[in-house]
C-alpha cells in the first residue's frame, strides 16, 4: 500500500499521529526535505511522537520513511503532471471530448497508481508459486468468466 494511502486511512492513529499524517498530505513537496526537527517544530509534535507515526506505517525510523515516503511523492508527481479528481473528474462546463479525455486520463492514472503498489518480490514469488502448481482453480463471474474458460 502507498504511504500516501496510509496517511489518508490514518487506521489506529492518535490524534498526534493524524495532525502530522495531515500535515504531511498537504504538505508532501516540501515535507520530504525537512529533518525530523523541523517536522516536529510545524506540526506541534515531538520527535518520539513522529518516529511512533513512521514505526506503525513498518518503517525502521524517520529516515527510512522520509525516505520512501520522497520517492513516491516524486514518482507521483512525474507520472502525473496533472491529477484528475477521481470524486469530481470534470465540471458542468466542460464539453463532451474534454470529459472523453479525462475519463481516460483517470484511467490511466488509477492503472499507473495501482502499478506503483505493485511489489516486485511479491509477484515474483506469486509467478513461481503458479508455475510450480500441478493444478489451478480459477473461479470467474461475470464476464470475467469468458476468459477464465479459456
Amino acid at each position: 500500500m502507498l504511504i500516501e494511502d496510509q496517511l489518508i486511512r490514518q487506521e489506529a492513529f492518535t490524534t498526534t499521529e493524524k495532525r502530522i499524517a495531515d500535515y504531511l498530505k498537504a504538505n508532501r513537496e516540501t515535507a520530504v526535505y525537512m529533518t525530523i526537527e523541523e517536522l516536529a517544530k510545524a506540526t506541534y509534535t515531538s520527535h518520539s511522537a513522529i518516529i511512533r507515526l513512521c514505526k506503525k506505517l513498518s518503517f525502521s525510523g524517520f529516515r527510512e520513511f522520509r525516505f520512501e515516503f520522497g520517492r513516491e511523492v516524486h514518482q507521483m508527481k512525474a507520472q502525473f503532471n496533472q491529477i484528475i479528481d477521481p470524486n469530481f473528474p470534470f465540471t458542468d462546463k466542460d464539453d463532451s471530448q474534454s470529459i472523453a479525455k479525462k475519463m481516460a486520463d483517470l484511467s490511466i492514472q488509477s492503472i499507473k497508481k495501482a502499478q506503483l503498489q505493485l511489489e516486485r518480490q511479491s509477484i515474483d514469488a506469486i509467478a513461481t508459486a503458479l508455475n510450480q502448481a500441478n493444478r489451478m482453480f480459477i473461479f470467474a463471474k461475470g464476464d470475467s468468466q469468458i476468459t477464465a474458460r479459456k
